[in-house]
This record gives structure tokens, sequence and C-alpha cells, in this order.
């Protein structure tokens, strides 16, 4: 037979737990797991010796592995080309060991040539795990081949 304290007992700390569950779910912060991240665009416009946009152009782009002279190309989208305005683009959410830091250009006519060593521009702040928004924007002139 269940005694009257028990069953008093019972009901109050199911009360009690009750409240508590249901306070710590009305949590306003963000929960974070994993690794910081950011988000990160990348930008540009290539042309010819002219002005001109050259539409088709390839963007390669290139980051760091973060261990120094280690270098591999953005798994979700390494090459990129050019709309009819010489422009590309690329958005993602590196961590930020992994930024773009080279950006290898070639058309058909026209030498290859490269930007490297690419610092990019904070335009959001950070906030917790997330470290901001980071812009890389360049613009590229290439030269004719003369051969």
């Amino acid at each position: 037979m269940i005694s009257k304290a028990h069953t008093i007992l019972r009901a109050f700390l199911g009360a009690l737990l009750g409240i508590l569950g249901f306070s710590g779910c009305e949590t306003t912060e963000r929960v974070e797991y994993g690794t910081p991240t950011s988000d990160y665009k990348v930008q540009g416009v290539v042309k010819d010796e002219s002005g001109t946009p050259i539409k088709g152009a390839r963007a390669i782009l290139r980051r760091s592995s973060g261990t120094g002279e280690s270098r591999y190309t953005v798994p979700e989208k390494d090459t990129l080309y050019t709309d009819s305005n010489g422009k590309f683009s690329f958005e993602s959410d590196f961590s930020l060991n992994n930024e773009v830091d080279d950006i290898f250009y070639s058309a058909e006519g026209f030498r290859e040539d490269s930007t490297t060593n690419i610092r990019p521009t904070q335009t959001k702040p950070a906030d917790g795990w997330y470290t901001g928004e980071f812009i890389v924007s360049d613009e590229k002139t290439l030269k004719k081949d003369s051969k």
C-alpha cells in the first residue's frame, strides 16, 4: 500500500521536474557544437587588356589546408566560369583555417595568370562559433596569348 506521504512526494517531484524541464526549453541562447564556421564569398571579374569582359574564363579556387604548404582545391566547387560580364562568384561556409588564398585564371586565347596570398575582408562580425562573413574580391586582366 502506498502511503499518503509517498503520493504527495511523487506529485511534488513530478511537478518540479515538469517545471524545470519546461523552463529549460525556453532558452534563447544558441547551442553550438562542432567547428567554428563563417560565411565565405569569393567574387571577381576577368577582363582583357582593353577592359572588355571575358566570357567563359576559368577561375580555379585554391585554399590552404591550414598545415603550411599543403594546398588543395575547394572540394565543393573548385572551378568557376565567368558570365557574359566577365564575373564569377562562389559562396560557402568554410571554417577559417580553409580560406581561399589563390585563384588561377585561364581563358582560350589568353595567357594564364593568378592572384596569390589573398586576404579576405570581414564584412560581418563574429558571434559565438560563427566567425563572421568574409569576402574575397579580385579583378584580373588577362593578356592575349602571342602563340
